[in-house]
């Protein structure tokens, strides 16, 4: 009955300009270009998918896609050694399985050098690295 009271006080002094609750659920960077509702856009959207990365718990549903994601941005702006990191991460950890056969699509490019702003340029599909037009 005390917290009760106590609880009922405290909202009671609670400012009337109070923020509104958050939504329940709001989507992800990683989780709006995996539906395809935003293209991936490596400048812009590299340090938002490391935020989130450092940030999220790793048994979040969309934290292997946002490595994912990562990689592929890092590939596109020439930091092979980094993509590879990355691509490894979502290949070694496995903690999505639908985005291991991108991840190793993506390391083999890195290996065979497809990836540098210096070669031709390469765009990323759900499961296959193919050429850019």
């Amino acid at each position: 009955m005390l917290l009760t009271a106590l609880t009922l006080a405290l909202l009671a002094a609670a400012p009337e300009g109070a923020a509104a609750p958050a939504p329940a659920y709001t989507f992800n960077l990683a989780e709006l270009i995996w539906k395809g509702d935003l293209p991936l856009d490596a400048e812009a959207h590299a340090p938002r998918l490391y935020a989130f990365i450092a940030k999220a718990d790793p048994t979040h549903p969309m934290f292997a896609r946002a490595q994912l994601y990562l990689a592929q941005s890092l590939a596109r702006l020439g930091y092979s050694q980094a993509a590879a990191v990355w691509f490894a991460r979502v290949a070694t950890e496995r903690t999505d399985p639908e985005a291991l056969p991108a991840a190793l699509d993506g390391l083999l490019a890195v290996f065979q050098g497809r990836t540098t702003r210096r070669s031709r340029r390469w765009c990323s599909a759900p499961s296959t690295w193919r050429r850019c037009r």
